[in-house]
């Protein structure tokens, strides 16, 4: 790996990659395992990309946002989920899926657990 990645200049992020490349098991296995299989790790990996990619889902600037502001980022990101369910018509545990990747608590959370 290479350690001139702004990722490893951190002195925890560099003991983990050394601590993991350690492990005598692969991580791989491990990780298909655990979410279920190897199809269910790669819609996973492909919901992931649809949020990482997306400019949108950016949190660089939030710690500077009032309030008001933070609660209007969040209203278009959820908006945004809406769109990326619709495009690639997701089910409802496959949009659930979706959600928990954006890492984000949406407004709306009740409106989804009621209706």
């Amino acid at each position: 790996f290479d350690t001139s990645e702004p990722f490893y200049r951190n002195r925890n992020a560099f003991d983990l990659v050394r601590e993991r490349a350690k492990a005598t098991f692969c991580g791989d296995v491990l990780t298909e395992m655990l979410c279920g299989g190897k199809e269910r790790w790669n819609f996973r990996r492909k919901l992931r990309n649809e949020i990482l990619n997306d400019p949108i889902f950016s949190n660089d600037d939030s710690i500077f946002l009032t309030r008001e502001a933070k609660y209007k980022r969040a209203l278009e990101k959820f908006r945004r989920l809406e769109e990326i369910r619709v495009r690639l018509q997701l089910s409802e545990e496959e949009t659930l899926m979706l959600r928990q990747e954006a890492s984000e608590s949406f407004p709306l959370a009740l409106h989804w657990l009621m209706f």
